[in-house]
């Protein structure tokens, strides 16, 4: 074999190799829980509890239509129990059933979180107060794709070219940076990507690679705290 073909072998197969170390970081990190949880539930295991801890999500897909929704019941709430100190056998009867009326409206349509929610939705914005599982979710996204596309990248079933890369980062992470172009999200991404597997050398480019994921649609952008 001429040495140039070795040279560009080797230099694939430590692509593959970095990039695997990549993805098994992203899976490793988005696996550990918080501190709240016992520290049982944090000890190295082949199978994480993470992984057996789930959450069952319905997705309201028109917030707007979810606010006035809440409104409607929060309105509801306050007349009932204003009502209470209202002496009228027959008032409380007539204004909830009016209530009622308009309460006919058609709900929010909702739809439940699973695989092919990240594939309906190529770009999609998560709100919900603190506590319902925002991180939670995208940390999930981000361990399944890593897992995913690195055992399929060892059994040879895809190449670097067509493998799905996942980005998990917190936006505080990347305000620091303070990208005001394209370019300087993409190089301001490339240095968390290259941050969380090492500070050694390599062979390669990362933001020339993100940057062709990104423009190809192969890469998946897992942006937590956005608040």
């Amino acid at each position: 074999m001429p040495s140039c073909l070795k040279t560009l072998v080797q230099v694939r197969s430590n692509k593959v190799k970095w990039w695997l170390k990549y993805l098994d970081a992203v899976a490793e990190n988005a696996a550990k829980l918080p501190g709240y949880f016992p520290k049982r539930f944090n000890q190295p295991e082949d199978t994480p509890a993470f992984d057996f801890i789930r959450q069952q999500l319905q997705v309201i897909e028109d917030r707007e239509q979810f606010d006035q929704e809440q409104a409607k019941r929060y309105y509801q709430f306050r007349l009932e129990n204003e009502l209470e100190s209202i002496y009228s056998p027959n008032l409380k009867d007539v204004i909830s059933g009016d209530f009622e009326d308009r309460m006919k409206e058609e709900e929010p349509a909702t739809f439940t979180w699973d695989e092919r929610a990240i594939h309906r939705y190529p770009r999609l914005t998560i709100i919900s107060d603190p506590g319902y599982g925002k991180t939670w979710l995208l940390k999930y996204e981000a361990r399944r794709w890593a897992v995913r596309q690195a055992t399929e990248l060892r059994a040879q079933r895809i190449g670097l070219d067509s493998m799905c890369l996942p980005v998990f980062v917190h936006l505080a992470n990347l305000a620091k940076r303070s990208p005001k172009t394209d370019s300087a999200v993409e190089q301001a991404l490339a240095a968390i990507i290259f941050k969380t597997v090492s500070k050694n050398s390599l062979p390669f480019n990362i933001q020339t690679f993100l940057t062709e994921k990104l423009q190809n649609g192969d890469c998946i952008l897992l942006f937590d705290a956005w608040d």
